[in-house]
């Protein structure tokens, strides 16, 4: 399989599948991801006029390479309005009632339907400052959709401003024998290769900051899905229908 070719999570699940006979074991973040976050949050602060979708297209390649420079160029990193404007958006209640679903989503929630995936862990950070050790916004969420599934998780990892969650920490206690890492941050794919083996696989979105080069690395399409909590609920609906089916007959 030449991982560093692959685009869609979708194939390279399948192609997983097939090599290796048997399903992969996934570990995912979460934010940029699998919904939109740091680009919303531009939108929001920058009060753009032209609509999310078209302000998203060309965001990772212009607007963002460091959470520093976003900070500055969004005004964010001193104090005034925009700061206040932000502070109160990140602890916005319904903030990801509205943001996005990303076509990673839309693969994973595809191969779950297709039974080829083993294990499904969301592992995403929490900033310690808005919240203490998980945030209720992305757990409600989680619900929803993924949690639908019996094979998922979502686990949180604290963190302050200005550090680096340490997930390969987390995944080095829990969950060492992964087959799967997903994640936007190189800095964090990167510690977590430098701690496994290298025959693990690492997927990233090919957003512009995020050119990890390795042969076990491959960059990821990632666009706004087509994908709403009523896609999720369909799903479930199917699957009990399915259920109900079975044991009548």
């Amino acid at each position: 399989m030449r991982i560093k070719e692959i685009t869609n999570l979708r194939f390279l699940i399948e192609k997983f599948y097939q090599e290796k006979g048997r399903k992969p074991k996934i570990i995912c973040d979460w934010d940029d991801v699998i919904q939109v976050h740091l680009p919303l949050l531009t939108w929001e602060l920058k009060e753009e006029k032209i609509p999310f979708q078209d302000f998203y297209k060309n965001f990772w390649q212009k607007e963002f390479v460091t959470s520093k420079q976003f900070k500055v160029n969004c005004g964010i990193n001193k104090e005034g309005e925009k700061k206040s404007k932000y502070e109160e958006l990140i602890k916005r209640s319904d903030f990801y009632k509205d943001a996005s679903f990303l076509s990673p989503a839309k693969e994973l929630l595809t191969s779950l339907q297709a039974e080829t995936i083993e294990s499904l862990i969301f592992l995403t950070a929490c900033d310690k400052s808005s919240f203490s050790d998980s945030d209720p916004r992305k757990i409600e969420i989680f619900k929803k959709t993924f949690g639908n599934f019996s094979s998922t998780q979502l686990n949180f990892i604290p963190f302050t401003i200005g550090s680096i969650p340490p997930k390969w920490q987390w995944i080095k206690e829990n969950c060492p024998d992964f087959d799967i890492f997903i994640d936007d941050n190189p800095h964090i794919v990167s510690r977590t290769m430098e701690t496994f083996p290298l025959n693990k696989i690492y997927a990233l979105p090919d957003y512009n900051y995020n050119k990890v080069v390795e042969d076990n690395v491959c960059l990821l399409t990632a666009e706004i899905a087509s994908l709403t909590e009523e896609s999720f609920r369909l799903t479930t609906q199917i699957e009990k229908n399915e259920s109900c089916f079975y044991q009548e007959n």
